[in-house]
């Protein structure tokens, strides 16, 4: 998108909404971006959800390629997370360990399809999991690395990663 105005309304500390209004270019056609979203926050939790619509200006349509399958009904949640344990929606920068496996996993890449994911952490007397879950409407790309502090200094742990599509 090239150009995009952001409209925020602050309803005190727990409750927000806004919309985003923009224009550009989507795979070589101008759209009209609208993007109105409302969410709520409290200490443990927060969620909001959003209904973008891209008007193709050639046509005057909203664009068919926004809502063709099943995974664009990801579109609507912008995001819903619970402390720093659990989070749905766009995936940015998801790494697993020291990189190797999974580096700055990114799952926005792809704006035809679009995908919703889920990635979390726990943690429990020095035991630590991490993991996410990408395209949960879909066959899913997943990945899980545990970690197991068993002295002061020494800590083991492994990673695992699939992509269910290929």
């Amino acid at each position: 998108m090239h150009g995009l105005l952001a409209i925020l309304i602050l309803l005190g500390n727990t409750y927000q909404v806004g919309t985003q209004v923009g224009s550009g270019l989507v795979a070589e056609t101008p759209v009209l971006l609208l993007n109105p979203w409302a969410g709520a926050r409290s200490k443990n939790f927060a969620a909001s959800l959003q209904a973008p619509l891209r008007l193709e200006l050639d046509s005057g349509e909203f664009r068919p390629r926004d809502r063709d399958e099943l995974g664009d009904l990801g579109r609507i949640v912008r995001i819903v997370k619970y402390r720093d344990n659990l989070q749905l929606g766009l995936l940015k920068g998801v790494s697993l360990g020291r990189g190797s496996l999974v580096r700055r996993y990114d799952n926005t890449i792809d704006d035809d399809h679009r995908r919703l994911g889920l990635k979390g952490q726990y943690a429990y007397k020095g035991v630590r999991l991490r993991g996410f879950v990408d395209q949960l409407l879909g066959l899913p790309v997943a990945g899980l690395r545990i970690r197991w502090k068993a002295h002061e200094r020494i800590r083991i742990g492994i990673s695992g990663a699939a992509d269910f599509e290929q």
